[in-house]
């Protein structure tokens, strides 16, 4: 189990970091992620990643206050301390919470390192089921942290 993330510019133990009840990323699905691959815990087309992020976060409203410099830093950080192997890191930019009428926010940025799952060889060799749903994605450019049609159908 992976004991450390980051949340809002510092790196915490997994199970000593919060956000508050009132973020909009838990009260109104409001945020966007994004998921890298390491390779020997080296960040894998990180740049492409940070310019979907960011492009997303953007056509949100949300804005990142770290530069992509300070984000590579920070994973870097987040994945030598991880104990997983070759770690995946999820990145979360939620609504944070809303101040004021005049529309500000104070989002919350999340960097959590995961390991990813093993299948069993036998989906590889025999295949798997699958169902498909056809649906119009809401601003099917932007990853956005809302799944609820895929939770729906799982």
């Amino acid at each position: 189990m992976n004991n450390f993330c980051f949340v809002n510019g510092e790196i915490k133990n997994i199970n000593e970091s919060a956000i508050r009840v009132k973020d909009l990323g838990l009260q109104r699905g409001y945020g966007v992620f994004d998921f890298i691959r390491t390779f020997n815990k080296k960040l894998f087309h990180f740049e492409s990643h940070m310019q979907r992020f960011r492009n997303s976060a953007k056509e949100l409203r949300l804005e990142l206050k770290y530069t992509d410099d300070e984000i590579k830093t920070f994973a870097e950080t987040v994945i030598e301390k991880s104990k997983i192997n070759n770690p995946a890191l999820r990145l979360i930019l939620t609504g944070g919470y809303l101040y004021s009428y005049d529309g500000s926010f104070n989002p919350n940025f999340i960097m959590i390192p995961e390991e990813l799952p093993v299948y069993p060889e036998e989906l590889y060799t025999k295949g798997a089921k699958l169902l498909t749903f056809e649906y119009q994605r809401e601003l099917p450019h932007v990853k956005s942290i809302n799944y609820l049609n895929d939770i729906r159908l799982d």
